[in-house]
């Protein structure tokens, strides 16, 4: 995806998925997560502490997003960020359209 330079240097681990506790939304140009019951299905990359507080700076944490720890469906846990919904207005999240199957990269491709 266009910003994949942020984590340059990180080693990929594989495709993952979370548990099913999330709902990703559109927001346009990117996608967020919030709370939900759906599972997510993105990258999953060994990062050291200077590429994730490269990442934390590029998702604007803690003004945009929050980072928080998961399991994921195989047990093991990782980072992600959940947007921080007080940053919006509620009907703004609420008219935004969600990612049904949380795979933002297919939904890029067939929106």
């Amino acid at each position: 995806m266009p910003n994949h330079e942020v984590i340059h240097g990180c080693e990929f681990e594989g495709v993952a998925r979370t548990q099913s506790l999330f709902s990703m939304l559109d927001l346009g140009a990117y996608p967020a997560l919030i709370a939900g019951d759906n599972a997510i299905r993105g990258e999953l990359y060994q990062v050291n502490d200077n590429a994730l507080r490269r990442l934390d700076g590029f998702e604007r944490v803690p003004e945009l997003y929050r980072r928080s720890q998961t399991s994921m469906d195989n047990g093991t846990r990782a980072w992600l960020y959940l947007l921080n919904v007080d940053a919006f207005e509620p009907v703004t999240l609420k008219e935004r359209p969600v990612v049904p199957d949380g795979d933002w990269a297919q939904w890029m491709r067939n929106p």
